[in-house]
């Protein structure tokens, strides 16, 4: 722990699992009744050797010296060997006392891996630290120190949120490079390949504006806003691809690049910004809820709502420009409107003066439509935050309430051999006495008792844990029925636990 603190953006490490040390004395009442002697003198004699009394201050021309007398104990001996008076004789402890070391009784929360016993560290970053370059330093660090560790104690890890962090990231990246490419190809299936090119730029240069605004508003990048951003993806192009398609009309029209770069901003720019409006208008029932879900999922009201104003901007301001460099006039009026028109445009617009001149069937086949939808809306499952994808899964175990910390551990026992040899598993760790440590925001940490265990297990892969969530739920039930037991994936959003609570 004392390394680790030296790791740059550590702010604090918590140490689990580890057990206290005491001197136990143990008289023989035998041996005292034998030499005559008082307990209670015996014990008052015996807590009078070990007080340590101020012994005055040494005054010098420069400072103030606390002066300290010798003769504490240092150990279990020093405690053995002490010399006291008890009814009127000299006793030596030793010689009417056991003294021994040994651990708490009964024992702290206790910490294990894979069903051995274990000291966990804890380690937290400071607020504004790069999670990604600290699981880089806390493996250097971990490297040096496995190399010094006494034969026998080994280091493994448990949890490690910068893999999760560089996941989500990734994630990201991918789905950021999948709009692109998707947006590029129906861009240039439909507007051709320079106005595919301009709808194309406007991802880049929205999303080069949204990040230094998120970090303006403080909003990092963390799995709800990610998961806005990819949400905003597939909204921040629809302006700029009205703005092209307006700027080639009227290229088509003979209108020169200047007047047709302008035409967008002049004549389309209030409608998409109302547009955009309405767009955000749908998320705000997300930024405002006054709950604990809204105040989780909050980021992604003001990210998405940041990167359609920000997409508006681009579509009237930038995309123009980059339109004026890029796109050519097309040959001529007819063949823009005409001969140039694909299969695609020639059906929508069949379909569109269809439904058209058959309004009314058009507006009862909607309604029609929507009542359908309306009827079947009970037949998807409704989960606002649904489970997390991540492949750990919590089995929490709880006796009753007067039940000591030596039954939770028997309980462990028992049901982690179970666990070992599993081919499901990649490894687990468990709290006894306790739940697990906050490794995962959304966790619904539970407080430290006797009577209560956790195991964290890691499956290796979502098949894997639908398969070991199944299993488990039947072994607690047939053979655990006193123990009051839940076996559940993580949790996306706020902490929730049970689903019914009463």
């Amino acid at each position: 722990r004392s390394k680790l603190l030296l790791v740059p953006d550590v702010s604090k490490i918590e140490i689990l699992g580890a057990q206290d040390e005491r001197i136990f004395v143990e008289f023989s009442m035998e041996t005292i009744a034998g030499l005559g002697l008082n307990r209670g003198e015996l014990l008052q004699a015996l807590q009078a050797q070990n007080i340590v009394r101020p012994a005055g201050v040494l005054q010098t021309d420069n400072e103030a010296l606390s002066v300290r007398v010798s003769g504490a104990f240092q150990s279990e001996d020093d405690i053995r060997n002490v010399n006291f008076v008890a009814g009127g004789r000299l006793l030596r402890l030793g010689d009417i006392a056991e003294v021994r070391r040994g651990y708490a009784d009964p024992p702290q929360p206790m910490f294990r891996i894979n069903g051995k016993p274990a000291i966990g560290l804890a380690i937290a970053m400071r607020v504004g630290g790069d999670i990604l370059t600290l699981g880089r330093n806390i493996k250097q660090a971990m490297t040096a120190i496995e190399s010094e560790l006494p034969v026998g104690i080994e280091a493994t890890l448990v949890a490690d949120q910068s893999v999760t962090v560089d996941d989500a990231i990734s994630e990201f990246t991918e789905s950021l490079w999948q709009a692109i490419v998707i947006i590029l190809v129906i861009s240039l299936l439909s507007l051709g390949l320079r106005p595919g090119a301009v709808v194309a730029t406007a991802i880049p240069l929205t999303l080069a504006l949204v990040f230094p605004i998120m970090d303006m508003m403080h909003i990092d990048l963390q799995r709800i806003s990610l998961g806005a951003l990819i949400i905003a993806l597939g909204l921040l192009v629809d302006d700029a691809m009205t703005t092209v398609d307006a700027m080639i009309r009227r290229l088509a029209a003979g209108d020169d690049m200047t007047a047709a770069a302008s035409f967008a901003y002049r004549t389309l720019a209030f409608p998409m910004l109302t547009g955009t409006f309405i767009t955000m208008a749908g998320f705000v029932p997300i930024g405002f809820a006054r709950s604990a879900a809204g105040e989780y999922t909050f980021s992604i009201f003001v990210v998405v709502s940041i990167a359609l104003v920000v997409s508006w901007f681009v579509a009237v301001l930038f995309t123009p420009l980059v339109g004026a460099a890029l796109l050519k006039r097309p040959k001529t009026a007819e063949a823009a409107t005409k001969s140039d028109v694909g299969m695609t445009e020639r059906i929508y617009r069949r379909l569109l003066l269809g439904t058209l001149r058959a309004r009314w069937l058009t507006i009862l086949a909607t309604i029609g439509i929507f009542v359908a939808s309306v009827l079947a809306l009970p037949l998807v499952p409704r989960q606002f935050f649904p489970p997390s994808d991540r492949v750990e899964l919590l089995v929490d175990l709880r006796l009753p309430q007067n039940a000591s910390i030596f039954a939770s551990e028997s309980l462990v026992d028992r049901l982690e051999s179970s666990l070992r040899g599993d081919p499901d598993i990649n490894r687990w760790s468990t709290y006894v006495g306790r739940g697990a440590i906050r490794f995962y925001l959304p966790l619904d940490v539970q407080l430290a008792n006797p009577f209560f265990s956790q195991i964290v297990v890691i499956a290796k892969s979502i098949e894997a844990r639908e398969r070991l969530q199944a299993q488990l739920e039947e072994k607690l039930a047939v053979e655990f029925p006193a123990v009051v037991a839940r076996v559940s994936p993580l949790e996306m959003g706020p902490p929730v636990g049970w689903p019914i609570q009463y």
